[in-house]
C-alpha cells in the first residue's frame, strides 16, 4: 500500500497540462458544423453515396466525351446498325454498349444526357423551393399575427393540391410541352410549403430566445434580426432538408417527363425514355434496366446522403460520435 508521500511523488510525475496543453491543442471544443463533418468523414454510407453521387454528375459533364468516343450523336438514329432486320433494337454490344433503342439511338449516350436534365431540373427545383420557403418561413414565423395566418393557409393549400392533376392543366392550358423552365416552376411550386413550414415553426421558437430580445433592445432591425440573428440557426435544418429535396424533386421531374409533361425531344430524358420502352421491356430489356438503373441509383445516392446529413446535424447522434472518438 502506497502511503501519501509516495501518491504525491507519483502526481507530481504525471504529465500537466496547463496553459501550454491548451495553446498546443491538446484540448479542443468541436462546436455542431464541426461534429457534423466528423461524423460525415467516418460514415460510409455517405462517403459511398458522394462517390456515386459524384459519377452521375461525370456523366452530365462528360457526356460529349461519350458521343465522341462511341461516335453517336445524343438523338442520332443508326437503322442499319442499331435495329435488327425484323426491327428490333439491338443489345448490349461493341458499338452500342448498352444497346440500342426503337429508334437506333445510343442508350448510353442518351442515358449521359439524360443526367443532365434530372441534375439540372432536381437541384434548381430544390434549391428554389428552399429559398422561397426560407424566406417566406422567416416572415410568417417572425411577424405572425395576420401575416402568419395568411401565409400558413397559403402552405396548407399547397401541400393539399395535388401536383400531377395540376401540371396536366397547366401543359394543357400553355398548349404544349413545358420545358425545363415550366418543371422546374411546378416543382419548386409545390416543394416550398414543406421547406415554409419546417422554417416557420423553427423562427417561431428562435424568436423567443434572450438574444433576440436583446438585439430589438439595442435597436436592431427586423430585417437584420430575421438574416443576421436568426438565419443563421436555420443553416443546419434547411441544409438538411435540401439534401432530401433533390431527389424527390429528381422522381418528380421523371414523373413529369414519363407522363409527357417533361423536356421536348429530341433531348433525352430518363423518364421519357421510361416511357418510350414501355412496349420494349420484354425483347429489350437493356432499354428499360439502363435508364431506370440511372434513376434508381441517383435517388437512392441523394435520399442516403441526406439521413445522413441529417444524422450528422443531430445533437443526439453528435455527442455519442464525440464520445466515441476521444
Amino acid at each position: 500500500m502506497s502511503t501519501f508521500g509516495e501518491l504525491v511523488e507519483e502526481v507530481a510525475q504525471e504529465p500537466q497540462l496547463g496553459a501550454a496543453g491548451y495553446e498546443a491543442g491538446v484540448i479542443e471544443a468541436k462546436g455542431p458544423w464541426r461534429l457534423a463533418w466528423d461524423r460525415l468523414r467516418h460514415d460510409r454510407v455517405a462517403i459511398g453515396s458522394s462517390v456515386v453521387i459524384v459519377l452521375i454528375a461525370g456523366m452530365a459533364v462528360f457526356a460529349p466525351l461519350a458521343s465522341a468516343l462511341t461516335g453517336h450523336g445524343m438523338d442520332a438514329q443508326y437503322h442499319l446498325t442499331g435495329l435488327t432486320s425484323a426491327g428490333v433494337p439491338v443489345g448490349p454490344r461493341a458499338h452500342f454498349p448498352w444497346g440500342a433503342d426503337e429508334e437506333g439511338r445510343d442508350i448510353l449516350v442518351r442515358v449521359f444526357y439524360g443526367a443532365r436534365i434530372s441534375l439540372l431540373v432536381g437541384v434548381s427545383s430544390a434549391a428554389l423551393a428552399v429559398a422561397g420557403g426560407v424566406v417566406l418561413g422567416m416572415l410568417a414565423g417572425f411577424f405572425g399575427g395576420v401575416v402568419d395566418t395568411a401565409l400558413a393557409r397559403l402552405f396548407d393549400v399547397v401541400l393539399a393540391m395535388p401536383y400531377l392533376v395540376f401540371a396536366l392543366a397547366l401543359v394543357a392550358a400553355i398548349g404544349g410541352q413545358g420545358g425545363i423552365l415550366i418543371d422546374i416552376a411546378v416543382i419548386s411550386f409545390f416543394s416550398f410549403g414543406a421547406v415554409a413550414r419546417i422554417v416557420r415553426g423553427q423562427v417561431l421558437s428562435i424568436k423567443e430566445k434572450e438574444y433576440i430580445e436583446a438585439a430589438h433592445s439595442l435597436g436592431a432591425g427586423s430585417l437584420r434580426v430575421m438574416f443576421i440573428d436568426i438565419f443563421p440557426n436555420l443553416l443546419a435544418p434547411v441544409i438538411v432538408y435540401f439534401s432530401l429535396l433533390v431527389p424527390s424533386s429528381i422522381v418528380f421531374e421523371a414523373t413529369l417527363a414519363f407522363l409527357g409533361l417533361g423536356v421536348p425531344p429530341p433531348t433525352p430524358d430518363w423518364g421519357s425514355m421510361l416511357q418510350e420502352a414501355i412496349n420494349w421491356y420484354n425483347p429489350a430489356w437493356w432499354y428499360v434496366v439502363f435508364p431506370g438503373g440511372a434513376l434508381l441509383a441517383t435517388t437512392l445516392a441523394f435520399n442516403l446522403l441526406g439521413d445522413s446529413v441529417r444524422d450528422a446535424f443531430d445533437p443526439r447522434y453528435n455527442r455519442l460520435f464525440a464520445r466515441e472518438t476521444e
